[in-house]
């Protein structure tokens, strides 16, 4: 092809065979009339390939019959006799551009429908939080109501990652930092009263954890604050609560420390009755993470979860 005007010098057997028309045809042509984009965007492609900007790129032709193919373009460009030359090559890539459109389309379709499992998830979730809250304030027995309270936090922890699923746009991986952010700022609104300030702070690492195993770890969390805030800082009006969270090779360390009065010695993790320490047991077990406790100056939770 010219360079300057994109009319076609010449053509090969192969090109005469795929477009349809003969070679006589075909040099009494410009590229302009195969390119189905406006003549101004082939000039400018043309014009970025003489600079070596555009060496390969995807265009739409239409052949002798009307139909319209998928070209691949490659061009080299020399000079001669006063002239720019552009010698390209096309070739058909239709099947694998239709391939390409329909892998595209499936994943966006795929994406949408798990985005909206977890939307409906998360709404399911909320109208069985608000059931338990309502019948918690109906109850009579402290005790009772208690128990219904400590299942509507579970049942939060539980919507913070759903709800960092759904607005991150992520369908199966939840970034640590601001999921566990969220979930310890809800907890500390939650026990934070005028009878007990719990100071909650964390160190979160820049990590992004499959949703699978973000789940339990709310979990854990969740039973771990909301125990020691219940038992641990009973008669002292405030607390201070410490939450990490690292990444080492291919472990993860989750530490939950409170400066309270310390777990009681008669609390045995082999034959537990406490249902939150229970559920701590079984979701460490279900990460087969490494659990370990320490009493002294306060309850310290210790987690090291193979990745």
């Amino acid at each position: 092809m010219d360079g300057a005007s994109g009319a076609i010098l010449d053509a090969n057997r192969a090109a005469q065979t795929f477009y349809g028309w003969d070679r006589e045809t075909l040099r009494a042509m410009n590229v302009k009339e195969l390119n189905l984009v406006p003549p101004e965007t082939v000039e400018d492609r043309l014009r970025k390939v003489k600079t070596g900007q555009l060496p390969i790129f995807t265009a739409r032709h239409r052949l002798a019959s009307g139909e319209l193919r998928d070209v691949e373009v490659r061009s080299a460009v020399f000079e001669a006799k006063d002239r720019t030359i552009l010698f390209s090559i096309m070739q058909d890539v239709t099947e694998r551009v239709r391939a390409e459109t329909e892998i595209r389309r499936l994943l966006a379709e795929k994406e949408l429908l798990l985005r909206e499992v977890h939307h409906r998830i998360k709404n399911n979730m909320a109208v069985i939080n608000g059931l338990i809250e309502i019948q918690a304030r109906r109850v009579c027995g402290c005790e009772a109501a208690e128990v219904l309270y400590d299942a509507s936090r579970r049942v939060t922890s539980m919507m913070l990652m759903y709800d960092r699923l759904y607005r991150s746009g992520e369908t199966i991986t939840v970034h640590a930092r601001s999921y566990f952010q969220s979930l310890l700022g809800e907890l500390s609104a939650t026990w934070s009263s005028p009878d007990l300030q719990v100071e909650i702070h964390s160190q979160i690492a820049e990590a992004t954890l499959d949703s699978r195993l973000s789940f339990p770890l709310g979990l854990i969390v969740t039973e771990c604050i909301t125990n020691a805030c219940k038992y641990a800082f009973e008669g002292q009006g405030h607390g201070r609560i410490e939450v990490s969270l690292a990444q080492q090779d291919h472990c993860l360390q989750l530490r939950i420390a409170d400066n309270g009065v310390g777990l009681p010695e008669q609390v045995d993790f082999s034959n537990l009755s406490s249902f939150g320490l229970m559920l701590v047991k079984m979701m460490a077990n279900q990460i087969q993470a490494e659990m370990r406790v320490s009493r002294a100056q306060g309850t310290r939770f210790e987690f090291d979860i193979p990745l």
